[in-house]
């Protein structure tokens, strides 16, 4: 096939309309291959595109790197080309089919999990700790409640509920991974204390008390509570103030004050004074009642002990009164 004859070309400067010196280019061959061949670039050159200029390359596709090969081959008939990895491309590339690049071909990069057509990755295994699942060995999931309550209730002395909440912690720590069995154990070991404690103030109490008889009469030496006091009982310790307990002892022996009489008061509270004054008026009224015939009556005093302000709010009413001998002890009752 004959070559068609190709006139001197013109170069056109960069600026339209200004002509730049002819020159005539000794091959034309140079700026065009033969027709029906494919202009290149080195060795990965695009084919031409209608409308540009003779010789000059396609522009790469938006997906290629500077530098890189455009690795593109023709994809079925009707459909554009695709590369080797699969995806469609702009247009033709310079491989036949068939045709490996040199080098061979590009690396292909594997599909994403969960592109259309391709599987789901599988789940991991679950983290320790998760829902349903057991906590790793050795860890621990924290302290127990029940244990850090019990100790504290047993500090404050609330025994029941120390000890229910300590064996409650203590069960369910044996079955869960749980910190604080130290916890519980002091909270049942303080309680133990407060347990000790309570039995040794009930046998101190037991074993210092006065004893009585079945009609009511001291019968032996002991320490008795201001309230518990009963008209006939003789007493030692009696002073002034605010007294919660007494020493008692049997009538025969020597004492310092005899209990005859228990009163109580009514009304709102009236103030220290008056309550004073109606509890003393109340003694004096009730003494010749009581003994009659007592001897030495002028060297007895009247003492009585009666509520105060706070007490009054608490319901106490109870005024009690004491003969005394403050010249010595004295030994038998004021009735005898």
């Amino acid at each position: 096939m004959t070559e068609p004859s190709v006139p001197p070309a013109t170069i056109i400067g960069p600026v339209a309309g200004l002509p730049v010196e002819p020159t005539a280019i000794a091959d034309p061959g140079a700026l065009r291959a033969p027709v029906g061949t494919p202009a290149r670039r080195g060795k990965h050159a695009a084919p031409e595109t209608p409308g540009s200029p003779v010789g000059w390359d396609a522009p790469a596709s938006a997906s290629q790197q500077p530098g890189q090969p455009d690795w593109t081959a023709p994809g079925p008939a009707g459909q554009p080309p695709r590369d080797v990895t699969g995806s469609p491309q702009a247009g033709p590339g310079p491989w036949g089919p068939g045709e490996v690049p040199p080098g061979g071909p590009p690396p292909t990069t594997p599909p994403a999990w969960g592109a259309p057509g391709q599987p789901v990755p599988p789940a991991g295994p679950p983290g320790w700790g998760a829902p349903g699942y057991p906590v790793p060995p050795g860890a621990s999931a924290g302290t127990n409640g029940f244990a850090i309550a019990a100790f504290a209730l047993g500090i404050l002395g609330i025994i029941l509920l120390s000890v229910v909440f300590a064996i409650v912690a203590l069960v369910q720590i044996s079955r869960r991974p749980q910190g604080g069995k130290r916890l519980a154990i002091a909270g049942l070991v303080i309680s133990g204390v407060w347990v000790a404690l309570i039995v040794v103030v009930i046998v101190y109490a037991i074993a210092t008390s006065a004893q009585r008889d079945d009609s009511g009469r001291i019968t032996s030496s002991g320490s008795v509570s201001v309230g518990s006091l009963l008209v006939g009982d003789c007493v030692n310790g009696i002073e002034e103030g605010n007294l919660l307990s007494v020493p008692a002892v049997p009538c025969a022996e020597p004492h310092e004050g005899e209990v005859f009489a228990l009163f109580e008061l009514s009304g709102d509270w009236p103030g220290e004074g008056p309550v004073a004054d109606r509890s003393e008026q109340g003694c004096v009224d009730r003494f010749d009642a009581y003994a009659p015939a007592a001897d030495n009556v002028d060297s007895l005093e009247l003492f009585s002990i009666q509520p105060t302000e706070e007490s009054w709010r608490g319901g106490d009413r109870e005024v009690i009164c004491i003969a005394t001998d403050p010249t010595a002890k004295r030994t038998g009752s004021l009735r005898d």
